[in-house]
């Protein structure tokens, strides 16, 4: 729940987000400010530098620019060319890695958003390369 408050109180005073990584260093000073932890305690620093979930740690990098993530994962789901069982198997993958994963580098996050933003538009410029 912290983490969430953090990355709301972030989107709101930063539009554009804190920036890629930068994460760690907000969050830790954000549980400072609000008491949530003491300033040299090291139990409660779990979780500060992935926000225990990627949606959090999305929503406090990235502030606005996550509603072109979403409305780009969206449009390569319905336009992508792979099979729906594997665009199912790629969206609960990426759904529950935005609920509770621990990274943008973990679970396969990154490397399936990858396969499916490629399956859409490299498709998309082979055939309009192949119909030159």
């Amino acid at each position: 729940i912290n983490h969430l408050l953090f990355a709301v109180e972030t989107f709101k005073e930063n539009l554009f987000g804190v920036g890629f990584q930068n994460y760690g260093i907000y969050s830790k000073k954000f549980a400072v400010k609000h008491k949530i932890i003491d300033q040299y305690s090291t139990m409660p620093l779990m979780n500060f530098n992935d926000g225990a979930s990627n949606l959090n740690k999305l929503l406090a990098e990235f502030a606005i620019f996550n509603i072109l993530f979403g409305f780009l994962f969206l449009y390569c789901i319905f336009k992508s060319n792979l099979s729906p069982q594997l665009k199912c198997f790629i969206f609960t993958l990426v759904i529950t890695q935005l609920l509770r994963g621990a990274g943008y580098f973990n679970g396969g996050f990154i490397f399936f958003i990858m396969i499916l933003f490629f399956s859409t538009f490299v498709r998309k410029l082979n055939d309009t390369s192949s119909s030159i």
